[in-house]
């Protein structure tokens, strides 16, 4: 008995199709299935009809369930074709494994947990027997046991999603409940990465996607095979939401439709910022970075230079680092502050980059002014005098916490951009006519 198929105990007589042969039961219950879509009768009646003709008892222990869609909790003994679209491997406190996942055909997914041995690769056909449907933390979900029969089929039919079917959703329909997404974007970014679940290292791959509506990070957990720049339609998947900030679930089991390059703008223009006011930020739903004109109430403490613990990279206070005491440090550059831009308030947050560009000046060139002048505060004075009360222009990351908008910045500059306050001037007078 191999993983690609593990049969269960014989269960039907009287010239019944026994169970262990699996493939047997299947190529039946596909006749059945023909003959339902020819004659537009039930399922139970075409069975009914093919079991009369062969001679043999209907099985009454089993249920041939058509689609996914069909599937509600307290189903049992019942028989179904479904694609993998994912298989997480577990371990039980015995050390056993167990395999958790997605199920998947065109009506839909549906997740999984086989208490058996699922040597299966992501996107196999199967045909599955005497399977149980419960719920689980309010969500349906398939059960194997070491009663049922996983086969390994050839036929894809049926158990893609719809490619066809409905109006791809922008990203800017999408919502931190959003399944079964159906989207066309372009990859701004992918990169592979290596995560440690439950004691084993798994290969995922991270990225941006972009529309025209939009921003979004992504996650496939799992290989994925996808170019930086090119243009798909993305079929499966679904978005979670944390402090505001959109995420993109994905597994090697959604579809990735290749699209010509011209379905979407070009990559430059998907990546440049909105431009955006604090009080629409409020909303608390981003796909992308923002850019926000204001003024700069004032610089936080904290700013300027600073010690970096080069164990763990945590600031420094004092030379002390708060988990490996005093230890070795670098140094570095941060800035923190507080923007208004007439409708609103935000914290903003700045790595050594951003101070960099608001000082003109590299940290080699302020760590030495720094210890020629023995007054480490000498740079948050610096930023105060240069920042507080003026106009600035941010391009940001937004998120969302409890005191409200937090904005990571990527770029700032000091002063207006005399281009846009014309614009802004002529707006204005335009109104006051």
């Amino acid at each position: 008995m191999t993983n690609r198929e593990k049969t269960a105990p014989d269960r039907e007589t009287d010239g019944a199709p026994r169970e262990n042969d699996s493939m047997e039961l299947f190529k039946l219950q596909e006749e059945v299935h023909r003959l339902s879509e020819e004659l537009g009768i039930p399922v139970e009646e075409a069975a009914r009809i093919i079991y009369d003709e062969k001679g043999i008892k209907v099985p009454t222990r089993t249920k041939i369930v058509d689609s996914i869609s069909d599937l509600t909790p307290g189903m049992r003994n019942i028989s179904l074709r479904a694609r993998i679209v994912s298989v997480q491997r577990m371990d039980r406190s015995s050390g056993d494994p167990y395999f958790r996942g997605y199920l998947g055909d065109s009506g839909g997914e549906i997740r999984y947990t086989a208490w058996l041995d699922l040597d299966l690769q992501v996107n196999t056909p199967v045909f599955l027997q005497n399977v149980s449907v419960r719920e689980w933390n309010g969500k349906s979900e398939v059960v194997l046991n070491d009663q049922s029969t996983v086969t390994v089929i050839d036929d894809l039919e049926g158990l893609l999603p719809r490619i066809d079917s409905g109006v791809p959703s922008s990203l800017s329909e999408l919502d931190g409940g959003s399944r079964d997404i159906d989207i066309e974007v372009r990859v701004i970014e992918a990169r592979e990465a290596t995560v440690n679940s439950r004691g084993r290292e798994k290969e995922i791959v991270k990225g941006i996607v972009a529309d025209r509506t939009g921003r979004m990070d992504f996650t496939c957990w799992g290989p994925l095979d996808i170019k930086e720049g090119g243009c798909y339609r993305i079929i499966g998947g679904y978005v979670k939401e944390f402090r505001g900030v959109l995420n993109l679930n994905l597994s090697p089991g959604s579809i990735f439709n290749p699209l010509p390059d011209s379905r979407l703008p070009p990559v430059e223009e998907l990546v440049r910022p909105e431009e955006s006011r604090l009080i629409n930020l409020l909303s608390g739903k981003f796909s992308g970075p923002v850019s926000i004109r204001g003024v700069l109430l004032s610089v936080r403490n904290g700013s300027g230079l600073f010690q970096r613990c080069v164990e763990c990279g945590r600031r420094m206070d004092k030379s002390t680092c708060i988990v490996h005491g005093k230890a070795g440090f670098e140094w570095d550059l941060g800035f923190k502050g507080i923007m208004d831009d007439g409708s609103a308030t935000a914290f903003i947050k700045g790595d050594r980059n951003i101070v960099e560009t608001i000082l003109r000046r590299t940290l080699d060139d302020v760590t030495k002014e720094v210890k020629e002048s023995l007054d480490p505060d000498s740079i948050l004075f610096e930023l105060e005098e240069t920042l507080v009360g003026r106009p600035i222009t941010v391009t940001a990351d937004p998120s969302l916490d409890e005191y409200g908008v937090i904005l990571d910045l990527s770029d700032v500059s000091v002063g207006w951009e005399m281009g846009q306050l014309e614009r802004e001037v002529i707006s204005m007078l335009e109104v006051m006519v």
